[in-house]
Order: structure tokens, then C-alpha cells, then sequence
């Protein structure tokens, strides 16, 4: 068994069933992924566009895994990533989501989607404040061709991070969306705690990253 396929195993063996594990696969390779996947780690979070491409358009890149979007998406790239993802989970404002909804018209496809929401209100954060996202909620929930499933949030550098989670899992009961995607490999065990449905892992799943 390798270490990327132990690492796997021990997620799926501490995490609650209502907690999905995502692989964080930014600077990984497509067999790493594929190693990842076997073990049992079937969603993967993608950082980059022209990655992903890379990512997908290899042989050894596993066919069974759901492909999430987690970095921050420009709006030139709003095509690539609906033809590309499963599920976008970085839709930061009305505009980019209009955009996806048009594009997932085009396309004949429904776009399940995550609002992001700056929970920590960093200046150097994308996402929804916590304030705006009710109003952001109703008019992307307008939108055709999209489907609002979540919320996804990172707790800030240097921050006991609970308080962060516990507020965002707050925000995604009030608007009724069933998934909440936070927690890390630093800190998923508290967003566990604090109602997680989802923890996007790289390094606890692959080691350190060479770049």
C-alpha cells in the first residue's frame, strides 16, 4: 500500500459518514490521483483551469471521480470550467453566476454550484461577505440552469478557525443548502466538529508539494 493510499484509508476511517473527502490535487500528477481515487478519495478539487485540462486529458486521470472546481474562477474562464466540473465551488458574485447559468444553457447542462463566503471578511479573500450572501442567494437561486448546493468557506491564517465554521454552517442552514464545504488538512477535524460536509485535503493526502 502506498502512503497516498494510507492516507486515504485513515480520512475514510476517522471521518463521520456525513463527511465527503475531496482531494486537493494542485500540483499533483494524474497517476498520484489516480492512486488517490483507488483508495477510495472519489471527489477532486481542481485549482487551475489549464491544470485541470492536463489533469483530465491524461490516461491514467481515474474516470470515476467527481470533478470539483475550488480555486477562484475568472469570468474568461467561466466556459472552460462548466464544461469542465461537476461542481463549481467558488461562485464569488451575481455576475459570474449569471455567466455560468447562460453558459450552462448553452451547453444543455444544470451547473451545481457552491457560494463562496469570505467568512474571515479578509481584504485578501474572495467570496461573499457574511452580510451579503443572503441577497447574493436570491438572486443566483433566479438563475436557470444552475443549482445552488452549498456553501464553501476558509477559516483565516493564524485564527482559531472554529468560531469561522460554526458561523459558516450557520449561514447554510438558515438558506437550507445541505452541503458545507470547509476544513482543510490543518484544521478538518474542527470543521468535522462544527458540521463539515465536505474537507478539500491536498497535503494530508499527497505530502508536501515540490512547486
Amino acid at each position: 500500500m502506498t502512503a497516498i493510499s494510507k492516507n486515504v484509508s485513515s480520512f475514510l476511517f476517522s471521518l463521520p459518514s456525513s463527511v465527503k473527502l475531496l482531494a486537493a490535487v494542485k500540483g499533483r500528477s494524474a497517476q498520484e490521483i489516480s492512486e488517490a481515487a483507488k483508495a477510495g478519495a472519489l471527489l477532486v478539487g481542481e485549482n487551475r483551469i489549464q491544470e485541470a485540462k492536463e489533469h483530465f486529458s491524461s490516461p491514467d486521470f481515474p474516470s470515476s471521480v467527481e470533478k470539483h472546481f475550488i480555486g477562484h474562477l475568472q469570468s474568461n474562464k467561466a466556459r472552460d470550467a462548466v464544461e469542465l466540473f461537476d461542481v463549481i465551488e467558488t461562485v464569488d458574485s451575481v455576475k459570474l453566476a449569471e455567466k455560468i447559468s447562460k453558459i450552462a444553457g448553452e451547453l444543455g447542462k444544470k451547473q451545481r454550484i457552491y457560494l463562496e463566503i469570505n467568512i474571515g471578511g479578509e481584504e485578501s479573500k474572495f467570496g461573499f461577505k457574511p452580510n451579503e450572501a443572503e441577497l447574493a442567494f436570491k438572486e443566483i437561486s433566479k438563475l436557470p440552469h444552475m443549482e445552488i448546493e452549498g456553501l464553501m468557506g476558509m477559516a483565516p491564517l493564524g485564527k482559531e478557525p472554529r468560531p469561522y465554521f460554526r458561523s459558516l454552517k450557520k449561514l447554510a442552514y438558515s438558506l437550507q443548502v445541505p452541503e458545507c464545504s470547509m476544513g482543510m488538512t490543518g484544521d478538518w477535524k474542527i470543521a468535522a466538529e462544527e458540521g463539515s460536509t465536505l474537507i478539500r485535503i491536498g497535503t494530508g493526502i499527497f505530502g508536501e508539494r515540490k512547486d
